[in-house]
């Protein structure tokens, strides 16, 4: 019963996702693009983390795979990126992520990417 209202409340409160207006409100929500580039991952998420345990049992990174996404990108984007690409899976992940790459360090990217990956890429 609450997702069906919650369906309903979002028609009527969220513009059309192609609507231009809500595009450009979309972007007034973004702090300034004054950012490096940097080489990035494009994909990281727990599936795409190869761990082995050695002899003593600790956990250790043995490698990171599935770069076809990567690339020379903003610094912000494997923060603003990195929690919605496990979104379909209830799991701890976001538990261990690296503190280079928390969402909180870009937030307000984080939640607008959130809301622009649901309503504009999703139409």
């Amino acid at each position: 019963m609450s997702r069906m209202i919650i369906a309903i409340a979002m028609k009527f409160t969220i513009p059309p996702h192609s609507d231009s207006s809500w595009i450009k409100f979309l972007r007034t929500l973004l702090p300034p693009a004054e950012s490096r580039v940097i080489s990035t991952h494009g994909d990281f998420r727990a599936a795409n983390i190869l761990v082995e345990v050695d002899e003593s049992g600790r956990y250790f990174i043995r490698r990171i795979i599935d770069w076809e996404t990567g690339g020379i990108y903003p610094e912000y984007l494997e923060s603003s990126t990195v929690l919605y690409l496990n979104a379909e899976f209830e799991t701890d992940w976001w538990r261990y992520i690296p503190v280079c790459i928390v969402p909180v360090t870009n937030l307000g990217r984080w939640l607008v990417g959130r809301l622009w990956d649901q309503y504009v890429n999703s139409s």
